[in-house]
C-alpha cells in the first residue's frame, strides 16, 4: 500500500491495483502472459489503458498499438520497473535485473550451475522460465507426470501429493491438486500451498533404480518376472546394496520378496513388484499395486519408491502411508 502525503496514492490485490485518479479511486487490472509479465491494463470500465511489449529479458518494445502511457510500474515478470539515474532495472527480489540478459550480481548458487554465468538470468531461457525467488532451479510434476515447472538444469525434484483413496493414505482432494499446479505453473513456489508437494530424488536416481529391475513389465512366465528387486538410495543419490529375491514357489513361496540389507547410509529404499503372475487354486494372481505391511515395517531410510512393474508407476511411500505416485513415463 503506498501513501502520497496527505492522502492515500494506490494498494495492490490479487487482479491488479486501485489507485486514485483525479479525486477518484479507479481499478486498474492486470492481463498476465505465462511468465507473469503485464502485458496490458484496463480499467472497470473494460477499457485498455496501456498495453506492454517485451524484448526477452524485459526491455520494452516501443511499437505497441498502444502508448504506455500508464504510471503503472509493475511490468516484466510482474517484478517492480525501477528507474533511478538513469538505470532501468528489475526488482526481481533476490537481485536487481537489467535488461541486457544478466543480473548485477553473483547468482548466490552459482556454484550449483557451473555451466551457467554466474551472472545469468533463468538459466537464459526467458522465453519459457522465470526465476521467482532467487533459489535453486526445481522440477515439479502433477500426480500423472505432467511436468509443471522445468528449467531444464536442476536436480531436485517435486511431485504434487496423491488423490486417491488408498488404505493408509491421506490424499488432497481434486480441488487442492489444481489450486497448487495452478500456483506452480505461475512460478509461485512458497506459500502454504508448498505443502501439498513431496520432494523425491532426482530422475536419474529413479532411471538407475529401475535400471537395476531385471523384470520387463510384460507379465510374461519369465523368471525374471516373478521376483522382486531392490537396493538402497544414499545421501549422495546413489544406488547401492542391489539385491535378487528369490522367485515366487521357490520352496513353496506364493508372496514375492527381497531382502534388502540395512544401511545406516541409506536415506531411502527401493524395490520392485512382479509384473508375473500365479494360477492359484484356479485363480490367476499377481502382485500388490501398493506398499505390503511389511514393506512398511522394513522400510530403510525415511522415504521407500516401489516400482509397480504390473501397473507400471512409481509408489512413493514414508513409514505410515502412501504419499505419491508417478507414471514410468517420467523416466527415459
Amino acid at each position: 500500500m503506498n501513501w502520497a502525503k496527505p492522502a492515500f496514492e494506490s494498494a495492490p490485490f490479487a487482479m491488479g491495483r486501485i489507485g486514485r485518479l483525479g479525486g477518484e479511486y479507479d481499478t486498474r487490472y492486470f492481463l498476465n502472459d505465462h511468465l507473469g509479465s503485464v502485458r496490458a491494463i484496463v480499467n472497470q470500465d473494460g477499457v485498455v489503458t496501456a498495453e506492454y511489449d517485451y524484448m526477452p529479458y524485459g526491455m520494452q518494445h516501443k511499437n505497441s498499438s498502444l502508448a504506455t502511457s500508464d504510471d503503472n510500474t509493475f511490468r516484466y515478470n510482474g517484478k517492480e520497473f525501477l528507474s533511478r539515474f538513469c538505470v532501468d532495472l528489475y526488482d526481481s527480489q533476490a537481485r536487481l535485473q537489467g535488461m541486457n540478459a544478466r543480473f548485477n550480481s553473483i547468482d548466490p548458487l552459482a556454484e550449483k550451475y557451473f555451466p551457467v554465468s554466474p551472472y545469468a538470468y533463468c538459466g537464459n531461457n526467458p522465453i519459457r522460465f522465470t526465476d521467482p525467488n532467487g533459489k535453486e532451479i526445481d522440477k515439479y510434476y502433477r500426480e500423472d507426470g505432467t511436468l509443471l515447472l522445468d528449467t531444464g538444469i536442476g536436480e531436485k525434484v517435486f511431485v504434487i501429493k496423491t488423490q486417491r483413496n488408498i488404505k493408509g493414505a491421506q490424499p488432497i482432494d481434486s480441488n487442492t491438486a489444481k489450486s497448487t499446479e495452478s500456483k506452480i505453473v505461475s512460478g509461485n513456489i512458497d506459500g502454504a500451498h508448498m505443502e501439498n508437494v513431496v520432494e523425491i530424488v532426482p530422475i536419474s536416481t529413479l532411471e538407475a533404480a529401475k535400471n537395476t529391475i531385471k523384470d520387463d513389465g510384460t507379465g510374461t512366465g519369465s523368471t525374471a518376472n516373478q521376483r522382486e528387486y531392490g537396493g538402497n538410495i544414499l545421501v549422495d543419490n546413489t544406488i547401492t546394496d542391489v539385491t535378487v529375491g528369490p522367485m515366487r514357489e521357490d520352496n513353496g513361496k506364493i508372496n514375492a520378496s527381497v531382502n534388502i540389507p540395512p544401511n545406516k547410509d541409506a536415506k531411502a529404499s527401493y524395490h520392485s513388484h512382479p509384473s508375473g503372475t500365479l494360477m492359484i487354486n484356479g485363480k490367476l494372481n499377481g502382485s500388490s499395486a501398493y506398499p505390503s505391511p511389511a514393506d512398511f515395517n522394513n522400510l530403510n531410510g525415511q522415504i521407500g519408491y516401489l516400482f509397480q512393474m504390473r501397473t507400471q508407476e512409481i509408489v512413493i511411500y514414508d513409514r505410515k502411508q502412501v504419499i505419491a505416485t508417478l507414471p514410468f513415463s517420467v523416466l527415459k
